[in-house]
């Protein structure tokens, strides 16, 4: 990473985390990833949400804007622990001295990394993932000197209030009507699927039954429960569902087949670069929908 890119991204970590603190007192940073275009920050929090989130990115902003000195000095570890406000490990700190960044009037917090010595020479912070990893655990990711990232999303929002049909105001208003809609159109499929007779190829490979077929975008769990009532005497169930996402491969036979589901979908998958498990008798993986016509005549030749 450029030294001038890591001073950026390193202070202005500093001045987001200290304005995330000042919306929820609750917030310990667990790790910090820098990199050059793209950096990441693991907070544990009690709560932590977008609204809270874009309070903190305002006021980090800020401070950057009002171009206040970073300043960095060495005091004795004894010193530092009488420092009101601090942000420190000291279980962390092995040296008897202790070196603390201050972001003046600001933020006061040990780091032996390299910083800025203006607020000003960030350029800017801008939030650009969030995500919840689990139970009070958060990922942020964000990044610096943000004119290019901000004329980019600025770019892709135009679109979306034009593929909405919408104003900038209601876009929010308009997704949410939208997933609501989608969610209700899900149900509405999962219900026709469950009553909706499924049409399949049944062939005789040597001793084997095969049943086979390929399905579009198919709920998964219907899908797998269904392939069971196909399972009989001697009998594999091959089920293939295409989706946007890929295509799920489903094998399901019975104990006298003499074959081993997780076996036979380990070489599919290794052929087709895919992944998943299973047991002995039911398996499930993954392939990208390039491969889907593929995985078919794929099993056959392995039971001939």
């Amino acid at each position: 990473m450029q030294k001038s890119i890591k001073k950026r991204m390193h202070s202005g970590e500093h001045i987001f985390i200290q304005s995330l603190i000042r919306q929820n007192p609750n917030v310990k940073v667990e790790k910090v990833e820098l990199d050059d275009k793209e950096s990441k920050v693991f907070i544990i929090a009690d709560k932590l949400d977008w609204q809270l989130i874009f309070k903190a990115e305002n006021l980090a902003n800020k401070i950057i804007k009002e171009a206040r000195d970073i300043t960095i000095k060495e005091v004795s570890k004894q010193e530092a622990a009488k420092i009101p406000n601090l942000r420190a490990r000291f279980d962390r700190i092995k040296s008897d001295k202790v070196r603390i960044v201050e972001v003046r009037d600001f933020d006061l917090s040990t780091c032996t990394g390299e910083h800025c010595t203006n607020t000003s020479q960030i350029g800017g912070f801008l939030v650009t993932g969030f995500n919840s990893l689990s139970n009070k655990k958060y990922e942020i990711r964000f990044t610096v000197d943000i004119t290019d990232e901000l004329f980019e999303q600025s770019q892709k929002f135009r679109e979306i209030i034009s593929l909405l049909n919408t104003e900038k105001k209601k876009v929010i208003e308009s997704l949410i009507n939208l997933k609501e809609a989608n969610k209700k159109l899900k149900e509405l499929l999962r219900e026709l699927q469950k009553d909706q007779p499924l049409k399949v190829k049944e062939e005789k490979i040597g001793s084997i039954n095969l049943i086979s077929g390929i399905f579009e975008n198919y709920e998964k769990l219907i899908l797998m429960r269904k392939s069971h009532d196909f399972v009989k005497k001697k009998t594999i169930v091959l089920f293939l569902n295409s989706t946007e996402k890929g295509t799920y491969v489903t094998i399901n036979l019975s104990e006298d087949s003499k074959k081993n589901a997780n076996e036979l979908l380990q070489t599919i998958l290794k052929e087709f670069n895919g992944k998943g498990g299973g047991k002995q008798n039911f398996a499930s993986g993954f392939v990208e929908n390039k491969y889907k016509d593929k995985v078919i005549p794929k099993l056959k030749q392995m039971l001939k």
